[in-house]
């Protein structure tokens, strides 16, 4: 039986999941012409060094919504992908369309981090800047979208008190929203989103650094 949550109770893996969802996923209606009806879906599709997070993401969507969904393995395009309909799971899904978030989630350091831990996941740089002027060179996050990311901007410099800036990449309708790693948001790194980040290659490169910077 599936659960179909009407106010549902947002925990650290669920705020993972929807920051996932909102980066790399597709909420939508889909045709289905041999039965002629419109179904809610569900998906999200990633190359190959995403794996960790889409098996990540299954299990949590398993787990929340009493599914039995596995990734699948697209192997004519070198992809994985993850895709259901939630015709039944609307209600929840639905505030999430276009890249929101619940209420609940924007200030709960515990909730907010676990969700940026997916977000960085999906659109996420962890990258060093070429600062040759520094003893240690500065590092910073960026997050790619079609938009400026708002939520994130008004969390992020609620939650740490660090400055979050947007830059519309040239020749693309995309911009990046990026913040520097500092001593203002190390703790709040360290403790609310290094510990859900599924992908180890950028849990890596941004505890190091953290470690250099304490």
């Amino acid at each position: 039986m599936n659960v179909i949550p009407t106010s549902p109770k947002i925990n650290e893996n669920v705020a993972y999941l929807i920051g996932v969802l909102n980066s790399d996923g597709y909420l939508g209606l889909f045709l289905d012409k041999k039965r002629n009806l419109k179904i809610y879906r569900l998906k999200i599709d990633v190359a190959g060094k995403s794996l960790p997070m889409i098996k990540k993401f299954e299990v949590i969507f398993n787990e929340t919504f009493e599914r039995n969904v596995h990734v699948y393995d697209n192997q004519r395009w070198n992809r994985y992908e993850f895709g259901t309909s939630i015709n039944r799971l609307r209600s929840f899904f639905k505030p999430l369309e276009n890249g929101g978030i619940y209420p609940i989630m924007r200030f709960n350091p515990k909730l907010f981090g676990a969700y940026l831990a997916g977000i960085i996941d999906g659109d996420g740089h962890v990258q060093k800047k070429n600062n040759k002027d520094r003893k240690i060179p500065q590092m910073r996050i960026e997050i790619c979208g079609p938009n400026p990311l708002l939520e994130i901007k008004e969390g992020i410099e609620h939650l740490t008190r660090s400055k979050v800036n947007f830059i519309k990449n040239k020749g693309e309708n995309s911009y990046d929203t990026y913040f520097y790693v500092t001593g203002r948001n190390r703790y709040f790194l360290e403790n609310f989103v290094i510990p859900h980040l599924a992908l180890d290659y950028k849990k890596e490169n941004l505890q190091k650094y953290l470690d250099l910077i304490k």
